[in-house]
């Protein structure tokens, strides 16, 4: 069975120090939508850049000539979090399917390799799948940047690498990893891929979190940073002038 594994956080535009000082502490997903929506826009709210990062659409568009040639991948499978594909290969009704030859080409700015915890989650799953199933096949398209630390297999900084023919076809967003304003984007793409696959086994809802009630939020924590530098710099001259 091959499998091709896609996170939309490989498409973002955006360097690897940027990442760590702009988006959600350590992706960690146990914050849950609710809480990552909040700490978005405080980061929108005291950092203006962030707005201003764009998705590769040069990369977007040779995945899709990929997809394009997978229009008979039998199961289409898209959620919020890399951690429901190792549900689904873990499953004990994909055993027979998966134990004899297991390829998983997996696009994606992170290898999914960490030792980060004992229960399944986004960074450890592909560890999970290759503890149960060592001879997998593990290909990593990663951006210049990705941290390959721990990384065991192939990898490629190239998506044209990716280019086969698939069984399965995985997208997830991974919300801790994208910034909302994305999400539009990130629907497209989706959508794109849906339309091509023979059967959707599982489909999360995943609503666009660029919403009226999010870009209130992010205008009220505009304000907040705004007023908050202005304090600072009245305490500063005061301290000269003192």
């Amino acid at each position: 069975m091959k499998i091709l594994s896609i996170d939309w956080d490989y498409f973002i535009n955006c360097s690897a120090s940027d990442r760590a000082v702009l988006f959600p502490d350590g992706g960690n997903e146990r914050l849950g939508i609710a809480m990552s929506n909040y700490v978005w826009a405080s980061r929108y709210g005291y950092e203006e850049r962030l707005e201003k990062i764009k998705s590769r659409s040069q990369d977007i568009d040779k995945l899709k000539k990929i997809i394009e040639k997978n229009k008979d991948a039998y199961l289409y499978v898209c959620a919020d979090s890399h951690q429901h594909l190792g549900e689904f290969i873990l499953n004990p009704d994909m055993e027979k399917k998966v134990k004899e030859d297991l390829t998983i080409v997996n696009i994606d700015h992170h290898h999914d390799m960490f030792g980060i915890g004992k229960e399944l989650n986004c960074g450890n799953w592909l560890n999970k799948v290759l503890e149960k199933y060592p001879e997998t096949k593990v290909k990593w398209i990663r951006n210049e940047d990705s941290d390959t630390t721990k990384f065991v297999g192939e990898d490629s900084t190239n998506i044209e690498d990716a280019d086969d023919i698939y069984d399965v076809i995985y997208i997830c967003r991974s919300f801790i990893w994208s910034p909302p304003h994305l999400d539009k984007e990130f629907g497209v793409l989706n959508r794109f891929i849906a339309k091509r696959a023979a059967f959707t086994l599982f489909r999360q809802d995943i609503a666009n979190r660029w919403d009226d009630d999010f870009k209130k939020d992010v205008k009220f924590n505009r304000v907040v940073a705004e007023n908050m530098r202005k304090s600072m710099e009245k305490i500063a001259v005061e301290k000269s002038e003192g």
